[in-house]
């Protein structure tokens, strides 16, 4: 999958997901990415993920890091809300870890 990127050294927000069964992946590369990621864009690509796994009958398992759109207060409320945790389980990445980050 190639990501477009607005020129040499810059940075671009992008979400993805893969079903580990199939190998198929999905993305969101947000239209704005000046301000970089945020919840309601991080909300968004997960709210598809959710539709999806709803009309399959299937469950997703999200692996997040600790990071502020991960842990705000918007992304908390959908991620705890009984409905959504039907269909999607989180597990944690641990907030120091560099053993587990090649860049480290």
């Amino acid at each position: 999958m190639q990501v477009p990127s607005p020129g040499q050294n810059s940075k671009v927000a992008a979400f993805g997901a893969i079903n580990y069964a199939t190998g198929q992946h999905r993305a969101l590369v947000p239209r704005v990415n000046k301000g970089g990621k945020n919840s309601a864009q991080f909300l968004l690509f997960v709210g598809g993920l959710l539709l999806r796994a709803r009309r399959a009958g299937k469950r997703i398992i999200l692996v997040l890091d600790n990071g502020p759109i991960h842990t705000s207060k918007k992304t908390t409320a959908f991620l705890t809300h009984p409905d959504v945790r039907k269909y999607i389980q989180v597990l944690w990445r641990p907030k120091y870890a560099p053993n587990l980050n090649d860049q480290e």
